[in-house]
């Protein structure tokens, strides 16, 4: 741990400045030492959907993995490494990727347009679409 705070702070020197900064009577606040060394990536448009107060964490995970493409679909599992057949687990014509799979399928796309008819609105076609209208 050491290395890696010299490493961030860029000095011995620098990184016993950031311990005296984080420290509170004596003792490190590990809370202020975490966001000090944690590495802040820009904000995506869509974080603040995935991470609602309101969404259970099982969906917050899916749906992030949705949205960097790392839900494994058969493509990205064939990217892996995995040998198998790339086609869609619902409609078994296409290839399956997280486009097929959520907008293109047919059994997909009857679901956006029941789902659409009851919200009366236009149905979705791809998922930069359901992230805007979200």
């Amino acid at each position: 741990m050491k290395d890696f705070l010299v490493a961030q702070a860029g000095s011995p020197s620098l990184a016993v400045g950031w311990i005296q900064d984080c420290s509170i009577r004596g003792q490190v606040n590990t809370g202020l030492m975490y966001q000090l060394l944690r590495q802040r990536g820009d904000l995506v448009p869509w974080s603040s959907l995935v991470h609602d107060k309101a969404c259970l964490p099982k969906h917050s995970f899916l749906s992030m993995l949705v949205m960097v493409n790392k839900l494994p679909t058969i493509d990205n599992l064939v990217l892996r490494g995995i040998h198998l057949v790339n086609r869609c687990v619902l409609c078994c014509q296409y290839s399956e990727d997280i486009q097929h799979l959520f907008f293109l399928c047919p059994y997909s796309a009857k679901v956006w347009t029941t789902m659409a008819a009851w919200l009366q609105t236009t149905s979705s076609t791809s998922l930069a679409h359901v992230t805007i209208w979200f």
